[in-house]
């Protein structure tokens, strides 16, 4: 990834939404804590931090459930980059 697709990437990500999604996934305390302080400076309101709660714990439970019952990838899906 080139340092101009980095940087508009963490241009969508304004708010620290992402950042704190993939913390929450991966369960880190200390990433939480910090990307949600980052979050409630940038604007982010308790509603807003509910739906990416929301988001994450919705987006977890399906792909586990896709992991249980081991659903095969697409073959659209396979090749993609």
């Amino acid at each position: 990834m080139s340092r101009s697709e980095f940087r508009r990437l963490e241009e969508q990500n304004d708010d620290g939404s992402v950042y704190l999604a993939v913390s929450v996934s991966n369960g880190c305390a200390y990433c939480i804590a910090s990307h949600a302080a980052a979050a409630k400076k940038q604007g982010m309101t308790a509603e807003m931090l509910g739906e990416v709660l929301a988001v994450v714990g919705m987006a977890n439970e399906t792909n586990s459930l896709a992991n249980g019952y081991r659903v095969p990838v697409d073959e659209r899906f396979e090749n993609l980059f």
